[in-house]
């Protein structure tokens, strides 16, 4: 069974700072806040509500859901 050839491009690389993605069948956006575009004290709330603490997983349910909640905020304008 013959498989197309993969993609090319980089794959993972880095420039000293953030690491980046490269194929050539990929497309890609970046989205960014500015520091003070959710309240600093809206997030503490809602990191209280969710009985947050430093160092959960990524995929634990309580920083899905404070995402989740900043995407929301942001979207509000």
């Amino acid at each position: 069974m013959n498989h197309p050839p993969p993609p090319q491009g980089r794959g993972w690389h880095s420039r000293d700072y953030l690491p980046h993605f490269d194929r050539a069948d990929m497309v890609q956006s970046l989205s960014y806040r500015l520091h003070d575009s959710v309240p600093a004290k809206v997030i503490e709330r809602w990191k209280n509500e969710l009985n947050w603490r430093e160092g959960l997983p990524a995929d634990d349910p309580a920083v899905l859901l404070l995402r989740k909640r900043i995407a929301a905020y942001e979207d509000q304008g």
